[in-house]
């Protein structure tokens, strides 16, 4: 079995920096007004020593004398009200700095995840439907943590720390070039050191967080089905589960991780303390030459720590870098799918639908399945007209209706709206004239009334309250404690199931839909509630062209044209009266089952 290798080489790196240049681009001015303050603070930050070094020697040697407002002052506080002045400055330079970026992140991040989100959003039902959305969201949210981290992090540590090391190598070349390129040679050591004994740290952080979504993943499931748990008195066995999914997937690689990070440091701290001592050494030896000054010793110490400061973190930064690239690519593959296209190349522009639908041959099959699960369908419904879809589970009449709003596209075959292919039709447009009634409803977790204006979120209040009473809704909503501004919670958990589905016939009226797909929507419910749901949906369905989905045959009888579908086709068509009375027929078979 060949290992995978879970580390990127340099050249590798080059390659997928791609995926950031995009993003340096779109924040171009941001970066250049940071790049522009970086200097200003690395200038700053660079001559605050070699002022605190003249200090010493003014102390030490007084060299000049100057005057200031008549005054007669020494040299010494010259250079003390420049040392004032460059500290002053950074600090504020600093402070404006961590600002710029932290705005800069933090704008990027949230454009990241709502930019993915809206992607998603466009891509086809396809994709939905065969991808974890959860993972999705979690690559791209992921995605956006390090875009965040390189501007937040590695911009506004590095930038200014790298510039700073370029202006103190300059001093420290000043003061004395044998003695630097001896620190140079140290710190090269230093650094191929760190890269040769460190293992891919990059590969246990993405072990641990690899562990702990999978443990987070189990935790949800497990609170999602507690009454399951409960009932199989799994408490225990579940809480041992999730303790080792926690520690052996997460926790096990992220204390690996610091233990290797701590080895770093030890190193770091060992050869800048070499490095201190041995420079210390030297400078002595200098100063008692006559080759620098006390002051110039002060400085270069202190720039020698400037010089070390930006390498102490970066493998980690490093580590970090490979890390978001790693996340970016994840991400932005998933974004590169291609959307759905929303007005087609030869769109058809229609100023109304009237709600005539006609399939003309129609196979399909989902992507991953073998055989067709549509066989040369075909059929006509007339504005208006109230059809049943009837069927065995798997024969195609979820994916009927999906067809009709053009979710997915048949291989053979067309679809027609009004006499017009469904695919040549503004696909907003079209949804728009449709609405779909569930039978598993999902609501967000929001009040009564936004859930009822979802999709029509132009409409009055006074339109919202007409819609509910015509599906029955209204009465029970003004039970509420808040009225219509109730939150349903989770999925609408805190309404019945016929609750629920009042709310969907609501938003359906509210509306307006020219086609109308009820997709088994009482099958859930008890006899009371069905009732009452039934009565909210003859008035939803009068004047509109409906496609009933259904098992249960009692909810079938008034439809004006029954559709029984056996292996892909409609094998049957008639009324409920007549489609009875055909000896052996598929439809009277259901009807007998059902009334036994």
């Amino acid at each position: 079995m060949v290992k995978k290798k879970n580390k990127l080489t340099f050249r590798q790196m080059i390659a997928k920096s791609h995926y950031l240049k995009k993003y340096f681009k779109k924040y171009k001015k941001g970066l250049i007004v940071i790049l522009i303050v970086s200097i200003f603070v690395a200038v700053f930050d660079a001559v605050t020593p070699y002022f605190m070094g003249k200090i010493v020697d003014n102390i030490v040697t007084p060299n000049f004398d100057f005057y200031f407002m008549n005054y007669i002052l020494k040299g010494v506080f010259l250079f003390l009200i420049l040392w004032v002045i460059s500290r002053t400055v950074s600090a504020i330079l600093s402070w404006k700095l961590r600002g710029l970026v932290t705005t800069l992140a933090e704008s990027s991040e949230v454009s990241y995840v709502s930019e993915g989100v809206a992607a998603i959003l466009r891509l086809p039902l396809s994709f939905t439907k065969e991808h974890k959305l959860g993972d999705v969201m979690d690559k791209i949210s992921r995605a956006a943590g390090n875009i965040y981290n390189i501007f937040s992090n590695l911009v506004v540590d590095l930038a200014p720390q790298f510039l700073g090391l370029l202006f103190a190598l300059a001093f420290m070349f000043y003061i004395n070039v044998a003695l630097t390129l001896i620190v140079i040679v140290i710190l090269i050591f230093y650094v191929y050191l760190l890269f040769k004994i460190s293992p891919n740290l990059a590969d246990l952080r993405r072990k641990g967080n690899r562990g702990y979504n999978k443990a987070y993943g189990h935790s949800y499931d497990v609170v999602m089905n507690i009454q399951n748990v409960k009932q199989s008195t799994a408490e225990k066995y579940e809480a041992k589960k999730v303790w080792h999914l926690l520690y052996d997937g997460g926790a096990y690689y992220f204390i690996k991780y610091f233990n290797v990070w701590q080895k770093n440091q030890f190193y770091y701290r060992l050869i800048t303390v070499f490095a201190s001592i041995f420079v210390l050494a030297y400078s002595i030896f200098l100063i008692w030459g006559g080759k620098i000054t006390v002051g110039q010793m002060l400085m270069y110490n202190t720039y020698l720590g400037m010089l070390f400061a930006p390498f102490s973190g970066l493998v980690d930064k490093w580590q970090t870098l490979q890390n978001a690239l790693i996340s970016i690519e994840r991400s932005e593959k998933i974004l590169a799918v291609k959307p759905e296209e929303y007005i087609p190349a030869d769109a058809v522009k229609i100023n109304d639908i009237r709600g005539g639908v006609k399939f003309e041959n129609v196979h399909f099959k989902y992507e991953k399945k073998n055989e067709d699960i549509l066989k040369g369908l075909s059929f006509e419904v007339k504005p208006g007209e109230i059809v049943a879809i009837v069927g065995e589970s798997g024969v195609g009449k979820s994916t009927l209706a999906d067809l009709i709003s053009h979710y997915y596209t048949p291989q053979i075959g067309k679809i027609y709206i009004d006499g017009i292919d469904n695919s040549r039709i503004d696909l907003e447009f079209l949804r728009k004239k449709i609405a779909i009634v569930p039978q598993d409803i999902l609501l967000f977790n929001d009040t009564v009334k936004a859930n009822i204006k979802y999709g029509s979120f132009g409409s009055s209040d006074k339109e919202m309250v007409i819609a509910s009473k015509k599906a029955f809704a209204h009465d029970f909503i003004l039970k509420f404690k808040n009225k219509y501004n109730q939150i349903v919670g989770d999925r609408g958990v805190k309404l019945s199931g016929g609750q629920k589905q009042r709310v969907a016939i609501a938003r359906a009226i509210l509306k307006d839909p020219r086609i109308l797909i009820l997709d088994e929507p009482t099958s859930a419910l008890d006899a009371k509630s069905e009732k009452e749901v039934v009565r909210a949906l003859e008035k939803l369905m009068t004047g509109r062209t409906t496609f009933i989905i259904a098992h249960r045959l009692s909810t079938v009888h008034k439809a004006d044209r029954i559709l029984v579908l056996e292996k892909g086709k409609v094998v049957e068509q008639g009324k409920h009266k007549d489609l009875i009375k055909i000896k052996n027929g598929v439809y009277r078979k259901f009807y007998e089952v059902q009334k036994l």
